[in-house]
């Protein structure tokens, strides 16, 4: 039996790093025939144990779900009869679903179709209840609101990914600690796997410029809690919101945070730093490029003054050329980037390092 996690596209290798650190694995794939943010595990453990694990200590992923079938579909209209023979090939089904369960779809899609969301959900629903519906007549209930079983079905251009859910409809990026809501608010998720690919030393350094919110220091904590951790943004008001989460993560005697600026680093700082990881602000109103560009300058030049010679400097980014030729210009090597999808958007996770 395998598990389908999901995770956010462009970090189906930090998770599975993380899932090999927590479960032992016999066999695993990312990007399953070829659909970002999705992996496929295979464990020696108890499965329900690795998944009690997973929900409870993973950090990189949205949900885990024991996958059922995945198959082939076509774009066209005829995708939907495809899904619902499909579905109905599945008689695993018969083992979550009786005539005694409620149940309910939920139905994700993306890319082109001829059809919608609403379609799969409407014709999955009714193969599962063909499927598990008794000859005497008696059928399972479709509940939307509270259903027994959450049968997840997901159309990623031509391919439906049939799994039950074990994690119900609230992704686990969602900390409870989340008690003040940043504007730009990060992904939890996407800040453990910023501090995972920033290569943390314990007892290190870390600090966060412009932390808005104070994800990136909570969930660095979470990774290391053997970690000194700072917190800083130029904003009074996100300060106080990052200090209200920390304390709702039981951690606000493990992070200090406090008002500064990041393009003043070398005076507002007064000791050396390992890492320095942010989600920095991104260039997408218009009229906003010369003040990022300003902006990011400041933060390279003050940080080089800060950070230890051997010192690294993540951030997140959409502005992966503007970057490139800061970088140049104050002494950085780009050692790795990647693209990631963050909502609507698609930023880059650049690590830098002093040349």
């Amino acid at each position: 039996m395998s598990l389908l996690i999901t995770t956010c596209p462009g970090l189906e290798d930090v998770a599975l790093r993380e899932l090999n650190s927590l479960l032992s694995i016999k066999h695993s794939k990312i990007k399953p025939q070829g659909v970002q943010g999705r992996l496929i595990v295979e464990v020696w453990n108890n499965i329900e144990n690795a998944i009690l694990t997973l929900i409870n200590r993973a950090r990189t992923i949205h949900r885990v779900s024991v996958l059922l079938t995945a198959f082939k579909i076509s774009r066209t209209s005829n995708g939907l009869n495809e899904i619902y023979n499909g579905i109905l090939r599945c008689h695993q089904l018969n083992q979550y679903i009786t005539p005694k369960t409620s149940f309910a779809i939920r139905a994700e899609r993306l890319g082109r179709h001829e059809y919608t969301s609403i379609d799969i959900a409407r014709i999955a629903g009714q193969a599962v209840i063909e499927l598990t519906s008794t000859s005497s007549g008696s059928r399972p209930k479709v509940d939307l609101e509270h259903p027994n079983i959450i049968v997840r079905v997901d159309v990623v251009g031509e391919t439906c990914l049939v799994s039950i859910c074990t994690t119900g409809d609230e992704s686990l990026h969602k900390r409870g600690y989340r008690v003040y809501n940043h504007p730009a608010a990060l992904k939890p998720t996407i800040a453990y796997a910023m501090a995972m690919l920033s290569q943390i030393r314990a007892g290190s350094v870390i600090l966060d410029p412009m932390c808005g919110g104070g994800t990136i220091p909570i969930e660095c904590f979470f990774l290391d809690p053997s970690l000194l951790l700072y917190g800083m943004d130029i904003s009074p008001k996100h300060v106080h919101g990052a200090k209200l989460n920390a304390l709702a993560a039981g951690l606000i005697d493990k992070i200090l945070f406090r008002v500064g600026d990041a393009r003043k680093l070398d005076s507002e700082v007064n000791f050396d730093i390992d890492r320095i990881i942010s989600n920095l602000p991104y260039g997408i109103r218009i009229g906003r490029r010369n003040i990022l560009k300003n902006l990011y300058k400041g933060f390279l030049k003050s940080a080089r003054k800060v950070l230890k010679d051997d010192g690294l400097i993540t951030i997140l980014t959409t502005e992966l050329r503007l970057i490139k030729r800061i970088a140049d210009e104050h002494g950085y090597l780009i050692r790795e980037y990647r693209r990631i999808f963050h909502g609507n958007l698609s930023p880059f996770i650049i690590i830098l390092e002093k040349t």
